[in-house]
């Protein structure tokens, strides 16, 4: 499959190796090196780049936030895949093949 491929729910996704984070306020900062751009992620959000310290599925990050919030899980997917959709086109997550490291 094409790494353009929209992401799905069994997608395995993860962080990009070189980016850059710190914690501010219990939510996170990242850096894109490459570019320069920061992205400051929200509670939710750093909640699932938290998740993606290590591969992991797109369906179990939303399982997760389903235990955790009031939120149906179609809503949280849709929702969780268009962030991983932006985060994946500014370069700073990325599609991986398996869930080793």
């Amino acid at each position: 499959m094409s790494d353009r491929a929209a992401l799905s729910t069994t997608d395995i996704v993860r962080r990009a190796p070189f980016v850059i984070e710190t914690e501010l306020d219990g939510e996170i900062i990242v850096l894109h090196p490459d570019t320069g751009e920061c992205y400051a992620l929200d509670a939710i959000a750093t909640r699932i780049w938290t998740a993606l310290a290590e591969p992991g599925s797109v369906s179990s990050i939303c399982s997760a936030l389903v235990a955790r919030y009031d939120v149906d899980r179609a809503t949280c997917e849709a929702q969780v895949l268009a962030l991983l959709e932006q985060l994946r086109g500014e370069g700073v997550i990325q599609r991986s093949a398996t869930l080793a490291t």
